[in-house]
Parts: structure tokens; C-alpha cells; sequence
């Protein structure tokens, strides 16, 4: 859907458990954010981008 759109990326924000699951997707880590507070938690997370071959 996202290429039938003309997308060329896709970005999420990944928690610990769900980074690995995004990389068998072809996500990279772009950034780690450690310092992620969340009421009163800290949440480390990851910015995640694929880069999208528009041609399928």
C-alpha cells in the first residue's frame, strides 16, 4: 500500500521488543532514544526508517 501511494520511506518508533521484529522487515535504527520517559518510566525506544524500492 505505501508504494501504491509513492512512498519512498517508512518510519516508526521501535520499543526494545519490537526492534528485532522490525529489522526482519528490513527497518534500520537511525537513532536510539534512551532517555524516553513515559509516566515515570523510562522507555528506551528507536527510530526505525525502511527505505522503500518504489518499483515493488
Amino acid at each position: 500500500m505505501a508504494r501504491e501511494l509513492g512512498l519512498s520511506e517508512l518510519h516508526t518508533h521501535a520499543s526494545r521488543t519490537a526492534r528485532p521484529v522490525f529489522e526482519r522487515f528490513g527497518f534500520e535504527v537511525r537513532r536510539a532514544n534512551d532517555q524516553n520517559w513515559i509516566r515515570g518510566e523510562n522507555l528506551p525506544n528507536y527510530d526505525m526508517r525502511r527505505t522503500l524500492d518504489l518499483a515493488g
